[in-house]
């Protein structure tokens, strides 16, 4: 919607510039949208309907390109995100309930046998057959649980390969993005403080400030869902311990230090193996956006002391 509201906004600012200078009875020029150089006169028809379509229609359709491929990005990222999420609920529930209701019956069974007020011989069939029956149903549980935590190891291991393969994917992409946006924000700065240090046209300051704004929801978006795998890597570990995985035997162990060693770095998505799609990247960027505004508000307040 955001792109939408402000491809449009661009695409027709010139006839919005021209109604408001015919409202006001003032002089205006036809303007396109995207100022080029022909070799004859544009302002005149039939030349400037014709330019004003094509550049309409050409904008609109790199405009909706653009959001259809920022969507099946930022859709893959969110999908990684989800089933780290789906992967932490499963560790911390700990094993599956039927299997839990299953070992509390039969340790209840043996209980009450053992709570009998009666006279029974020291090897009693009764109590060999409940032991037996707990012996092999704890050794059932014990592989049930095993394999539960292998699936989920699994999982994890299917999670890395998709966060590499979507990192080849996002490198060269969200390199360019990011750095054309942090430029373009700089530069819309730039171009919104001299509007309105000179009083220019409310048009043109609404472009400025409008395209800012998108440029900073972009690569705000895309580092805020990168943050989320972060931060959803880095509760794996305390989901593992969060549920009885550490009851199991020496497997369940191993298998709960295997996954402990591969979520002790957490994982993320590096762009170009520099930067990575965090939190800290974002304020990065508005970091060298609000410098370039302080300096530019500096030089103006010493140009106007001087002039004093």
């Amino acid at each position: 919607v955001t792109y939408r509201i402000n491809t449009s906004y661009w695409l027709l600012a010139p006839i919005v510039r021209n109604i408001i200078a015919v409202i006001s009875k003032k002089t205006y020029n036809r303007d396109i949208p995207i100022p080029i150089w022909l070799p004859f006169d544009i302002h005149w028809s039939p030349a400037f309907e014709i330019l004003y379509t094509m550049e309409l229609a050409f904008g609109w359709a790199i405009s909706e390109t653009t959001v259809l491929v920022d969507g099946s990005l930022i859709a893959m990222i969110l999908q990684v995100a989800a089933e780290l999420a789906v992967l932490n609920d499963h560790l911390a529930d700990g094993t599956d309930p039927t299997l839990k209701e299953a070992l509390n019956e039969i340790i209840a069974t043996v209980g009450t046998v053992k709570d009998l007020d009666v006279q029974m011989p020291p090897k009693s069939s009764l109590v060999v057959g409940v032991s037996s029956d707990f012996q092999h149903s704890s050794v059932r549980s014990d592989g049930e649980m095993y394999q539960q935590l292998v699936g989920h190891i699994q999982h994890h291991q299917t999670i890395i390969r998709c966060v590499r393969l979507l990192q080849k994917i996002l490198s060269r992409a969200t390199s360019v993005l990011l750095f054309c946006n942090t430029i373009s924000i700089c530069f819309q700065v730039i171009a919104t403080a001299v509007l309105l240090q000179e009083d220019g046209e409310i048009v043109e300051t609404l472009k400025m400030l409008m395209g800012s704004t998108l440029y900073a929801y972009q690569v705000a978006l895309f580092c805020l869902l990168g943050q989320r795998i972060i931060n959803q890597s880095e509760r794996l570990i305390r989901s593992a311990f969060s549920g009885d995985w550490p009851d199991g035997d020496v497997r369940c162990w191993r298998l709960v230090n295997m996954l402990c060693m591969n979520t002790k770095t957490a994982l993320s998505l590096k762009i170009c193996g520099i930067y990575t799609l965090s939190r800290m990247t974002l304020l990065q960027i508005l970091n060298v956006s609000y410098s370039l505004l302080n300096f530019i508000y500096q030089t103006k307040t010493e140009q106007n002391n001087a002039q004093e």
